[in-house]
């Protein structure tokens, strides 16, 4: 039992890195040849599935374990494989879950209209201004993601994963009946990891103090 659960370790581990590498690299590729980066976050996704949904608990504890490095774990990756391993408990589709996972890959994709000299300080950091220029990647997500002619649900997300359902999120401060499903989803998922991996590291949290800190003060929100 012991060898197989290390076999199983290694492999997801491999999934985890050789995952982190294609998004990378998909990002690259998006705005340069959006079909084709398109259709390899599609099997990015199914491969996901396969790679770490089959085996949870070695998943959840490799990326309590071996996060941190964000050139090899980083949070799109995080975000997607906790937003799907939620969407399988919350018994979505097929197709949902595969919406919801690539929604979740590209919610942050309107970073990349966002200064590099932003992106690398600590949110903390920033000026009134500088806050509400990286609180714009919203926006600019979703011209993108008009651009790349992606559907409606995926826009959704992408739009909307800031957003509360107390309508305290932003960009447009709307309400739980104006979320699509899978948009929450990623909010709650996207506002956990940040909980755990945040940029400055000495911010950090356990997952068993980010679920107490959810359902104790911010269950609302959710």
């Amino acid at each position: 039992l012991l060898n197989e659960r290390r076999q199983r370790i290694g492999q997801v581990n491999k999934a985890f890195i050789k995952s982190a590498v294609l998004l990378r690299n998909l990002n690259r590729n998006l705005m340069t040849d959006p079909a084709a980066a398109l259709h390899e976050i599609g099997a990015l996704v199914d491969q996901m599935v396969l790679a770490f949904l089959e085996h949870p608990a070695v998943t959840l504890h490799l990326m309590g374990e071996e996060c941190g490095g964000e050139d090899i774990y980083s949070h799109s990756l995080n975000v997607t494989v906790l937003g799907m391993m939620l969407a399988k408990g919350l018994d979505f589709s097929p197709e949902q879950a595969r919406i919801l996972g690539l929604g979740a890959l590209l919610h942050d994709i309107g970073l990349m209209e966002v200064p590099d000299r932003l992106l690398k300080m600590r949110i903390d950091e920033y000026t009134k201004p500088e806050r509400d220029l990286r609180a714009m990647h919203c926006e600019f997500g979703l011209r993108i993601g008009r651009q790349l002619g992606l559907p409606p649900d995926i826009l959704s997300i992408i739009f909307q994963h800031h957003e509360k359902i107390d309508g305290s999120g932003y960009p447009q401060g709307i309400r739980e009946d104006k979320m699509t499903l899978p948009a929450r989803v990623v909010s709650l998922v996207n506002y956990y990891e940040r909980l755990c991996n945040p940029a400055d590291p000495t911010q950090a949290i356990t997952p068993h103090e980010a679920l107490s800190f959810l359902f104790g003060q911010k269950r609302g929100k959710f």
